[in-house]
């Protein structure tokens, strides 16, 4: 299982932890992803494009505002 944790809000660590001891009893490998900045930072550093290139790669977009709001309405990421 992988989890991306936004550390630019970290708050109740001891719930977090609590989940992620559960979810080891049941024998699950768990990787963490630390996002130190923002969504659209990492895609850069993680596709090795600049933040121009990301926006015109994905969406054919101008700025991060637009992205963000078409990124949470994209359909596919929420399928296994």
């Amino acid at each position: 299982m992988f989890f991306v944790v936004d550390t630019d809000k970290i708050q109740d660590c001891d719930i977090f932890e609590s989940n992620l001891n559960i979810l080891k009893s049941y024998k699950y490998i768990v990787y963490l992803i630390i996002q130190n900045k923002n969504l659209e930072d990492e895609l850069c550093f993680s596709c090795s494009k600049d933040m121009n290139s990301l926006l015109k790669g994905f969406y054919s977009l101008k700025s991060k505002t637009e992205f963000k709001a078409k990124i949470a309405k994209e359909k596919i990421l929420l399928k296994n």
